[in-house]
């Protein structure tokens, strides 16, 4: 066995984490699974990122739709908010839908900075992700393949 763990009240906290999990996912149509083909799947440079998948993967209808985690780390709860919009903001998928818009507009939103944000939010409608929500590189990807977000 491994040796017995320090008392919690004597670890000094350093920094602020956040992970994010990006899905195969249409927010939009009640997170209805996306399972198509990574045409382009271009990672952030700046984050961890934990992933099993690969330009070319075909995301599979059978199983989870997770496609990454991004895990970002900051001095404080404000950078690390920073630095995951930066990694959401670049990381580039083509092929299924994805999570990501949703993503960004919640760490963009004033309930997620001010830490009043809590998953309830979802699920009891005080939070409006809609078509208004979508990111214009979305946007004009879908209007380039005549898809309606």
């Amino acid at each position: 066995m491994g040796e017995k763990l320090p008392p919690q009240d004597s670890i000094t906290r350093r920094g602020h984490v956040i992970e994010l999990r990006v899905c195969a996912e249409n927010p939009l149509q009640n997170f209805a699974g996306s399972p198509e083909k990574l045409e382009i799947y271009k990672p952030p440079p700046n984050a961890r990122i934990d992933t099993g998948v690969y330009e070319g993967f075909t995301i599979p209808a059978e199983f989870d739709s997770m496609i990454a985690k991004i895990i970002v780390k900051g001095e404080n709860r404000s950078e690390a908010i920073q630095r995951a919009l930066d990694a959401a903001r670049q990381f580039h998928i083509v092929g299924p839908f994805t999570n990501l818009d949703y993503i960004r507009s919640i760490l963009n939103s004033e309930p997620f900075e001010t830490r009043e944000f809590s998953t309830n939010h979802i699920d009891e409608g005080k939070y409006d992700y809609n078509a208004d929500n979508v990111s214009d590189e979305h946007r004009a990807l879908f209007a380039a393949l005549s898809v309606k977000p």
